[in-house]
This record gives structure tokens, sequence and C-alpha cells, in this order.
């Protein structure tokens, strides 16, 4: 399980940097895109997505804030209200996700790169679904081990009990996972999509 976590960590924060440099990148023709009156074609998005971040933000403090008032079993499953918290915040972050992806996306098509800067951009997207399998597969790892060697973690982890409860399967992992493995997949095509475009370029 150490070894596993250790994979995700690292993997996690080589993800943020590639997205930092990715965005980096972006920035000068993002700049040119509103110089050319292009802000209107795209504030609905940014805001939307600005807003969907401080919620979130807001959200995470919150709960962050009344975790300091409860004893750990309560912060572990033995405090149903404070799941249904936490189970609340992840739905909030799941839509704050998918608001700032399709932001993203609206605004990259709409943006024009050098042909240098788009070769970055692509290896950077093709390194970042590489890394997301490490996380996947370093999950599915831990997942496992604790299954075996921890099962009663399983049980009385966060959100275990709203639902159900499983010492091998709980649901917030699952659902946890089936997310995980949506991403990977829409990861994964957008990388089949890069790969032809090197072949035919």
């Amino acid at each position: 399980p150490t070894i596993a976590d250790t994979a995700v960590q690292a993997a996690g924060i080589l993800s943020v940097a590639g997205v930092l440099v990715a965005a980096f990148l972006a920035v000068p023709a993002a700049l040119r895109l509103v110089r050319a009156g292009g802000w209107t074609s795209i504030r609905r998005p940014v805001l939307r997505a600005a807003f969907a971040s401080s919620t979130t933000a807001a959200f995470a403090a919150g709960l962050i804030l009344w975790s300091h008032h409860l004893a750990v079993h309560q912060r572990n499953g033995a405090f149903v209200l404070f799941g249904v918290g936490v189970l609340l915040t992840g739905v909030v972050v799941m839509v704050a996700i998918a608001t700032a992806t399709s932001t993203v996306i609206t605004v990259t098509r709409q943006l024009e790169f050098s042909r240098r800067i788009l070769r970055l951009l692509s290896k950077l997207a093709l390194g970042l679904t590489f890394l997301m399998i490490v996380m996947a597969t370093g999950v599915a790892f831990w997942w496992a081990s604790e299954a075996i060697y921890a099962p009663h973690f399983l049980v009385s982890s966060i959100g275990s009990g709203i639902i159900g409860t499983s010492n091998a399967l709980p649901p917030g992992l699952i659902v946890a996972g089936a997310l995980m493995l949506l991403g990977l997949s829409s990861a994964l095509a957008g990388s089949l999509r890069v790969l032809g475009g090197f072949r035919r370029a």
C-alpha cells in the first residue's frame, strides 16, 4: 500500500506540474485571442468556471473547518452528517472539474498555436495520460492491498455506511474508481488522436 500510495502521489505532483506548464505555453495564444476581441466569445464559460472553482473552494474550506471540530472516529465514518458533507463536497468538486474541462476545451479551440508549441502540448498530453495510467494502477494496487491486509480500514473509511458498507468494495471507492476509469478512457482516446496527428505530420 505504501509503494502504491507513493506512486500515486508522485504521479499527481508531476501531473499538476505538467498542467501548469501547458497553461504557461497557452498564455501567449490566449492573450492574442483577447487582444483580437475574442473575450466576448469565451467570457461566459470562463466566468462559469470561475464561479464553480470559488464554490468548490468555499465547500472545501467549510469541510476542513468542520473536520477540526470533530474527533478522529467522527471524521472516519462515525458521524453520518459529516460523511454526507464529504460526499456533497465531492459532487461539487466533480462538477467544478467538468466545468473547468469544458471551459478549457471551449477556449483552446479558438487559440492559434505555432507548430512547435502544438507539438510540445501534444507531448505533454501524452505524458499526462501515462501519469493517469500510473495513478489508476497505483489506486488499484492500494485498494487490493487494503482489502486483503486491512479490510477494517475500508469498512470505516469516509462515505461508508451512507449508501452501503463493504470491506472490499466500499461504495465511495467504486464511484471514484469508475470516474477515474472514465477520465482515463477519455485521455486514451485523445492520446490516440495525438499519435495519429504525429504520424500524419
